[in-house]
Order: structure tokens, then C-alpha cells, then sequence
């Protein structure tokens, strides 16, 4: 009898160090997929809050860009650009493209001097009034 009884204990023994074990592992998975699950929200917050941050720069920098649109400056400039006027305090002066080659080209004819090399000074002067 104190065999059955042993082993009726040594059975309830095993099947509640079994049962024990099952539960410890199936509580260990469940905490591990929390765990996991916290990461992946705690990554998700770090994201949306670099892109909250993003946002804001570029919020800033439209609201930059609106005020310089909204500015005096900018409106006298596009005037100017667009509308060809002028303040009443401006004088506007017209270059001719052909006077302009005709400068480029006198710039091109002219000699240049080495930085070594010695001219004298009565030539300087005429190269610089007659040439």
C-alpha cells in the first residue's frame, strides 16, 4: 500500500512539476511577445516624433519663406523683375551687347605683359592713352 501511495504521489508530483513547467514557459513566451511588442511601439514613438520633428522645420521654413514673400522687398523686386518699374529715386542705365564686344574685343588686341617683364614708363603711358 505504501507503494501505490508512493506512487500515486510520485505521479502527482511529476504531472504538477510538468503542469508547472508548461505554464512557466507558456508566461516566459508571453512576456517575451510584451517585451517585443513594447520595442516595436517604443520605435514607432521614435519615428513619428523624428517626423514630427521634420515637420516642424519645414514648418518653419514655409513660414520663413511666406514672410520674405510677404515682404517689401520681395514685391519691389518682382516689380522691378516683372513689371520693369523702377523707385523715383533710380536711374536706369541700358548697356548696348555691341558696345560691350567692342570692349571685350579692344581688351582681347591689347598685349599682355609678362609680370617680369620691364616696360618703360613713357610706353605705359602711351599704350594707356592711344590703345
Amino acid at each position: 500500500m505504501r507503494k501505490e501511495g508512493q506512487k500515486e504521489k510520485s505521479f502527482f508530483v511529476k504531472a504538477v512539476l510538468f503542469f508547472g513547467i508548461v505554464a512557466l514557459l507558456f508566461i516566459s513566451y508571453e512576456i517575451y511577445k510584451e517585451v517585443y511588442r513594447k520595442k516595436q511601439i517604443q520605435n514607432e514613438i521614435e519615428k513619428l516624433q523624428n517626423e514630427a520633428k521634420k515637420i516642424s522645420q519645414d514648418n518653419v521654413l514655409t513660414q520663413e519663406r511666406i514672410a520674405y514673400l510677404e515682404s517689401r522687398d520681395y514685391k519691389e523686386r518682382e516689380a522691378k523683375d516683372k513689371l520693369n518699374l523702377q523707385s523715383p529715386d533710380e536711374e536706369v542705365v541700358i548697356i548696348r551687347p555691341t558696345i560691350v564686344r567692342e570692349i571685350a574685343e579692344e581688351e582681347e588686341a591689347r598685349p599682355i605683359l609678362a609680370i617680369g617683364s620691364e616696360v618703360p614708363n613713357y610706353e605705359k603711358w602711351r599704350n594707356y592713352f592711344f590703345k
